[in-house]
C-alpha cells in the first residue's frame, strides 16, 4: 500500500499542508503532526486538532474524488 502521509507545518496564523505524493488515490492516510512536544498540548490545542482532523479528512476525499493533484496548501486557522 502507497504511504499517504500528510505533514503539517504550524507557524503563527497559519497551517502549511504538504502530502508527500503528489496524486491523491484513496482518503487513507496516516496524519503527522510537526510539533515537538505533542503531548505536553492544552486542551485547547487539543480541540483545534480535532477540528483540523475534520477540515484534512474532508480535503482528502473531495480531491481523490476529483481525482486532482496535490503538491501543497496554505490556509488560515
Amino acid at each position: 500500500m502507497d504511504d499517504k502521509r500528510l505533514i503539517i507545518y504550524r507557524t503563527e496564523g497559519e497551517t502549511f499542508l504538504h502530502f508527500n505524493q503528489t496524486q491523491i488515490r484513496n482518503s487513507i492516510f496516516r496524519i503527522h503532526f510537526a510539533e515537538e512536544h505533542e503531548e505536553k498540548q492544552d486542551k485547547a490545542m487539543l480541540t483545534a486538532k480535532k477540528e483540523m482532523d475534520k477540515k484534512f479528512a474532508h480535503l482528502c476525499v473531495t480531491i481523490s474524488n476529483q481525482n486532482m493533484a496535490l503538491t501543497g496548501i496554505v490556509f488560515s486557522v
